[in-house]
């Protein structure tokens, strides 16, 4: 009787374990651009600052045009101005600027 072997695919032709996954970018980003970050008490920005901060390992850039830093992180005016390309972009400005901020995803 022969012996029956499982087949056991050469690693090297596995590309889904040996590059990241189309979606990690979603579910684990190594940068995340926040747009509308402040420090201003209260909002939405400064709360979802603190919590990336408190619980995101990875590269964190505040993007606000009126800021310079934002709770002593350094900030961008856009997101054409970061000195990398973000994995992911987390929006939280007013509903009417999101389409401009959107594009401005696209373009970067």
């Amino acid at each position: 009787m022969s012996e029956t072997k499982i087949y056991s695919p050469d690693p090297s032709f596995d590309v889904f374990h040996w590059e990241r996954h189309p979606l990690d970018a979603i579910f684990r980003p190594k940068t995340v651009a926040l747009v509308g970050a402040t420090d201003r008490e209260g909002s939405v920005g400064r709360t979802v600052l603190e919590n990336l901060r408190r619980d995101f390992p990875g590269a964190i850039y505040p993007v606000n045009p009126n800021r310079a830093q934002v709770l002593g992180i350094p900030a961008y005016k856009s997101l054409a101005a970061l000195p990398v390309k973000a994995d992911l972009a987390v929006i939280v400005t007013p509903a009417v600027t999101v389409p401009g901020v959107i594009r401005e995803c696209v373009a970067a």
